[in-house]
C-alpha cells in the first residue's frame, strides 16, 4: 500500500530524510600583455555538484510498515567546465576608438545519477539500502554534452557617441552529432 493514512508527526523520529549537497567552484585566469594594445587572456572554470540523498521509512509504523521498511538512496554528480582563450587589441587615435577580439571556447557538461531502494528491514536502525532484503529498484544513467565556439568581434566608436559593432560566431555542439 502506498500513501495510506499515516501519522507523519509520530513517524518523524523514526524516519530519516537527508539531502546533502557539496558544491565546488574553481575559476582561474591569466593575461599576457604583448604590447600596450595587444593581449592574450586565458581562463578556466570548473563547477561540480555532488548530491547524496537518503529517504528511510521505518519498518514498524507509517507508509512502509507493510513492506518492512523502505530505504531509497540517490547519488548525483554534475560536472561542467569552460576553457576560454582570447586575443584582444584596442587602439585610440584622436576621436576614434577601435577594439577587436578573437576567442575560442570549449565547454563540457556531464551528469551521472545512481539510485535504488530496498524494503524488508529485519531490525530497526539500519537505514542504508544494504540493510534491506528485497530490492525494489536500482538504476542509473549519465548524460554528457560538449560545445566548441569561435568568436570574432570588432567595435568602433567616434567620440564615444557614434558606435558600430560587427560580431561573428560559430558553435559546434555534440547535441547535434549523429
Amino acid at each position: 500500500p502506498v500513501l495510506k493514512l499515516a501519522n507523519v508527526v509520530g513517524t518523524t523520529a523514526l524516519d530519516n530524510w537527508s539531502y546533502d549537497r557539496l558544491l565546488t567552484d574553481l575559476n582561474v585566469y591569466a593575461q599576457v600583455n604583448f604590447t600596450k594594445n595587444f593581449y592574450f587572456k586565458t581562463s578556466f572554470g570548473i563547477n561540480r555538484s555532488n548530491v547524496d540523498q537518503l529517504q528511510y521509512q521505518n519498518k514498524d509504523y507509517g507508509d512502509a510498515a507493510a513492506v518492512g521498511g523502505r530505504s531509497y538512496k540517490e547519488q548525483d554528480l554534475t560536472t561542467s567546465w569552460t576553457f576560454n582563450n582570447m586575443f584582444g587589441y584596442e587602439q585610440r587615435f584622436g576621436d576614434h576608438h577601435i577594439d577587436a577580439i578573437a576567442s575560442y571556447e570549449a565547454y563540457k557538461y556531464t551528469y551521472e545519477s545512481l539510485y535504488g531502494s530496498k524494503t524488508g528491514f529485519g531490525f530497526s536502525g539500519a537505514q542504508q539500502p544494504i540493510g534491506g532484503a528485497v530490492a525494489e529498484q536500482f538504476d542509473g544513467y549519465s548524460v554528457a554534452s560538449t560545445l566548441a565556439s569561435i568568436l570574432g568581434r570588432l567595435r568602433y566608436d567616434y567620440k564615444g557617441r557614434y558606435f558600430g559593432e560587427f560580431t561573428i560566431r560559430r558553435d559546434g555542439s555534440s547535441n547535434f552529432a549523429p
